[in-house]
């Protein structure tokens, strides 16, 4: 017997409730579980307007499947968006042997009777992000039910675009809908108003469902912000419906996407914008930090203050996340006056963003969640059976065949606090990799090299497609090398002729396993400020940033008290590398290093990089490198910059002239 899920929720909605229950049940399919489906809306509208004609039959099979008695019900619950004190109550009624609410809002929008009714009823309570498992457990949700199962996109529909139109504006772009003081437009409207001039070439564009009330609350609103809208770009609101599958060619249309929520339990369309190659702009708290962890996602400084008074009852006690004004203005005017420099690194991370954002990983880990509550829901499948033919007594628990296909998912608590790294006035990500140096006779090196670039396959584990990349770094220290002695580096690195600063602070160092801090942004003033800043407050003398320091730290010259010490260039391959079941678990990186001016000697080294899921993998993926070239592969505990000073011989001091020629920058 396999695992049967029933999934009750309105699968004809147009918002993104309706997407999440139509995409999940398809990739619950794909992952091996029996799907039937309950419509719980006023109306099924035609499901061809929901894309794919395969998607469209499947979900029409389930619908008109004979109803029987449900092992598992996954509820998907939704709020009312009016004066809340018992959100949709039917949710408590028709359910299975074992159950699960999935809630796609702030939980503490829920009354407090209905979150301690929601633990008495259900076995798992299912989040989106790891901002809404915190806001459950705050809303009084129990702990130990508490999963986060995240939402998706089709890599194969959310692509960037293959050519760049040229266009009059640069449009920042907006979807909202009824909910519209959670979202935040308001604060947009006023930010975008404030900051941009008539004569500057940017437009705002906000597209909204052609609800009644809500286009008239609009035009209202637009109405009495007249006097300082007419004097700012301009503003279009399109109110629309727009077909999921068809929301990209708003995306293709617009230049940055714009999300400053107050309170944002997931934000579907901001990881859609993103995986089209866009930046975007979101608020600092809520659902999206779990994807806007890159260097083209920017996070809004916010004030958690108490929610407007009136807006739902029963729920006093809630707060939300205010976006600061100032800071929505200084990050807009940031990518418009970046545009192309951050529209192409966005376009490169987007491909990753697709990977590990796909409905299908989101299956597999809604199917892992679900295998927890299949021994409840088959004891009470058989215990029915038997009632049914006059017998009676215990049933063993057992798992169902199926166990032997399941995916090989990080076994973590299902409820955790969400991880809030150390800032430099935003996020910083950890990055965790192994380090690898290629030895042996010239030949046999190079062949290795270049066999890690086409081979399917590294022990059980699959590699994507390689992407190939040049890079040059620029290192910068002080002459008496304090940045090192404090576990920092500081380097310019020119990435496919796109520049960007990059401070790394080192965390730990375990043989060829090392973790470090990074922070890497495109190179600007700003930046350049916010580093050394940072470098000062932990007790390195430094000075302040100007626009000329800009030019003299792009150009390779000395200056704010460091100097250049150390070029190193890189011809990069790098590679997914996923698990079995297609989990992408680590970035496979094969360099060929050369040190000009110092050696003409090329040095091969391969690095393995830790995915966001792929925390418990690292090792078994290096072990499995290992084991399949250890002859040639040696662990590595010293970076590519140590071996560069130790090329110059010079360990005591940074040479201020190691390998650099003053004024030629990279």
């Amino acid at each position: 017997m396999g695992l049967r899920v029933t999934w009750k929720a309105d699968f004809a909605t147009r918002n993104g409730m309706g997407v999440v229950a139509r995409e999940m049940c398809n990739a619950l399919h794909l992952a091996g579980v029996e799907v039937h489906a309950v419509h719980e809306g006023e109306r099924l509208e035609p499901l061809e307007l929901f894309g794919s004609n395969v998607k469209v039959q499947r979900l029409k099979q389930w619908l008109a499947a004979d109803a029987q008695q449900p092992s598992i019900v996954v509820r998907h619950g939704a709020p009312t968006y009016r004066p809340l004190r018992m959100a949709r109550p039917e949710i408590f009624d028709d359910l299975g042997a074992a159950n699960v609410l999935l809630w796609p809002s702030d939980p503490r929008l829920m009354a407090p009777e209905y979150v301690q009714r929601a633990n008495r009823s259900f076995d798992q309570l299912w989040c989106d992000s790891f901002f809404t498992a915190d806001m459950m457990a705050r809303a009084g949700g129990d702990p130990t039910k508490i999963r986060v199962v995240p939402g998706g996109i089709d890599p194969d529909l959310f692509l960037p675009p293959h050519h760049t139109v040229a266009k009059p504006a640069f449009t920042f772009l907006h979807v909202a809908g009824p909910q519209w003081l959670l979202k935040g437009f308001d604060i947009l409207i006023s930010a975008f108003a404030e900051e941009f001039q008539p004569d500057e070439a940017a437009e705002l564009l906000l597209v909204i469902k052609p609800h009644d009330d809500f286009v008239r609350m609009v035009q209202d609103y637009v109405a009495a912000e007249g006097d300082r809208l007419s004097r700012s770009p301009r503003v279009r609101v399109h109110a629309s419906v727009y077909e999921h599958h068809r929301i990209k060619e708003v995306y293709a249309a617009a230049d940055c996407y714009v999300q400053p929520s107050r309170s944002e339990s997931f934000g579907l369309p901001a990881l859609e914008a993103a995986c089209c190659g866009m930046p975007i702009i979101v608020t600092g708290e809520g659902g999206m930090v779990d994807f806007a962890q890159h260097e083209t996602a920017f996070q809004i400084e916010f004030d958690e203050r108490p929610m407007a008074e009136g807006l739902w009852k029963g729920n006093h006690a809630a707060t939300w996340f205010e976006p600061r004004k100032s800071d929505l203005r200084r990050l807009m005017r940031h990518v418009y006056l970046h545009r192309e420099v951050l529209r192409d690194r966005a376009r490169v991370r987007a491909a990753s963003l697709r990977e590990r954002w796909s409905w299908r990983n989101c299956g597999w880990q809604a199917r892992k969640t679900l295998e927890e509550l299949w021994p409840k829901a088959l004891t009470a499948e058989r215990k029915s059976a038997r009632c049914a033919a006059g017998h009676s007594g215990d049933v063993a628990q057992s798992m169902a065949p199926f166990s032997a296909t399941a995916p090989t998912w990080d076994d973590r608590p299902v409820y955790r606090q969400r991880h809030r790294p150390r800032v430099v006035d935003r996020d910083v990500t950890m990055e965790v990799e192994l380090k690898y140096q290629v030895e042996g006779p010239p030949g046999q090196r190079r062949a290795l090299w270049e066999n890690l670039q086409t081979t399917l396959t590294v022990g059980e584990f699959q590699c994507g497609a390689p992407s190939k990349i040049c890079v040059q770094d620029l290192y910068y220290d002080t002459p008496t090398r304090l940045l090192k002695v404090a576990g920092f580096t500081l380097r310019l690195r020119d990435e496919n002729g796109a520049r960007f600063a990059t401070m790394k602070r080192k965390v730990r160092k375990d043989g060829a396993r090392s973790e470090r801090e990074e922070w890497e942004e495109p190179l600007s003033g700003e930046v350049l400020s916010r580093f050394t800043w940072f470098l000062r407050e932990s007790g390195i003398p430094l000075g302040e940033a100007t626009e000329e320091d800009v030019q003299r730290f792009a150009t390779g010259e000395a200056t704010l008290g460091l100097v250049p010490f150390l070029r190193i260039r890189t011809d990069r391959i790098q590679r997914t590398v996923r698990t079995v079941t297609g989990l992408p678990v680590a970035l496979l990186t094969l360099d060929l290093v050369t040190y000009p001016g110092l050696t003409d000697e090329a040095f091969y080294d391969i690095e393995l990089e830790q995915s966001a899921q792929g925390e418990g993998w690292l090792e078994l993926v290096g072990q499995a490198l290992e084991e399949a070239h250890g002859h040639l592969v040696r662990p590595s505990d010293h970076s590519k910059v140590y071996r560069g000073l130790a090329l110059t011989s010079r360990t005591a001091a940074p040479a201020a002239n190691g390998g650099i020629t003053h004024g030629n920058g990279l």
